[in-house]
């Protein structure tokens, strides 16, 4: 895509790349947990406990700093959750 001037790309950067080791560590590692998830559970439950991570995040939120999340917020995840009502019902 560069070579067809579609994509521009930057030159590697060290920097950038020790900026970003932390992110692609805690990314291997929950996808390293997730594989040991299916390991251990039906692969329908993994999904909807992964679907509801979201809606426990809110609610911990709430509970814990007493702030309610944003409209936007709050509708976006109520979206994934009525999706996911739809799919196993």
């Amino acid at each position: 895509m560069k070579a067809c001037g579609l994509a521009n790309v930057q030159p590697f950067q060290l920097r950038a790349a020790k900026e970003l080791l932390p992110v692609v560590f805690f990314y291997n590692t929950n996808v390293a947990f997730a594989l040991a998830a299916v390991k251990s559970l039906s692969i329908p439950v993994y999904h909807v406990l992964k679907r509801l991570t979201p809606v426990m995040v809110l609610v911990a939120k709430f509970i814990l700093g007493g702030a309610l999340p944003s409209k936007e917020i709050t509708l976006s995840v109520m979206t994934v959750v009525s999706g996911l009502l739809f799919f196993f019902f």
